[in-house]
């Protein structure tokens, strides 16, 4: 019996539990990078885009939306069509969604250093020699609202080379002048 009573008062003493490392601080609203590659796009060729997502400081909680704003004179985003997500390191949300412009995607958790990529295939608008800045933006929950990415993907748009056939000396007028 005596063993019985020192059993139970054993089982009532508190326990130290083993868990798992806790996580880092709530990133703030806008913090975070977008990056984009390849960085540099001749003017008219469609080319297959990947921006990167990560966290810089802090996680991202369940809740959180990243967005991405494909500029105005570029190839509208089009969900499954030239735009797709890849979870990377991060656990999304599967309902990520196109709205007008604007890539949505919906952050179960990432993690400070995980990532996670936007494919989208686009051609440039029609300024060559521009340099394009696409908005990034992240909003946590309980935080004060949508605010830009500490990093922003930027896309140089080049001059596209003329190729002309066809044409022989013979063709060639000179002016007179």
């Amino acid at each position: 019996a005596l063993i019985l009573i020192i059993m139970l008062m054993l089982l009532a003493l508190p326990v130290a539990s083993a868990s798992a490392a806790p996580l880092a601080a709530v990133a703030p609203d806008g913090q975070g990078s977008m990056t984009v590659s390849p960085t540099t796009v001749a003017y008219g060729t469609s080319t297959a885009f990947t921006f990167t997502f990560t966290p810089t400081v802090g996680d991202y909680p369940i809740g959180t939306s990243v967005e991405l704003t494909i500029p105005i004179d570029w190839t509208a985003p089009v969900m499954l069509t030239n735009v797709n997500i890849g979870t990377g390191t991060c656990n999304l949300n599967p309902s990520w969604q196109v709205t007008g412009r604007v890539i949505v995607v919906d952050v179960n958790e990432c993690l400070f250093g995980q990532f996670f990529t936007i494919s989208y295939t686009g051609t440039p608008g029609p300024v060559s020699g521009s340099i394009y800045t696409f908005t990034s933006q992240t909003d946590v929950p309980g935080g004060n609202g949508k605010f830009d990415t500490l990093i922003k993907p930027q896309i140089t748009v080049t001059k596209k080379a003329l190729t002309v056939t066809g044409i022989t000396a013979a063709d060639v007028v000179y002016g007179t002048g």
